[in-house]
């Protein structure tokens, strides 16, 4: 999972390289877990983290807008 840091630097990397443009930069993470039981036994385990990140710039009346994982 990446920390608060780790989230204002690619922040502030993506603003650095838009700043001709109105840039909006989201991110957002995400920390899943489930653990299944049979027969008073760990059956199945499942541990997800995702981070995602939105970019959005606009130029005048044109706006661009990417996501990624």
């Amino acid at each position: 999972m990446l920390t608060r840091i780790d989230y204002y630097k690619i922040i502030d990397s993506v603003l650095k390289k838009t700043r001709d443009y109105d840039s909006r930069v989201l991110i957002n993470g995400l920390v899943e877990g489930l653990t299944r039981f049979a027969n008073s036994e760990i059956h199945q385990s499942v541990f997800e983290n995702t981070t995602k990140i939105n970019i959005q710039l606009i130029d005048d009346k044109k706006k661009s807008e990417i996501t990624t994982t």
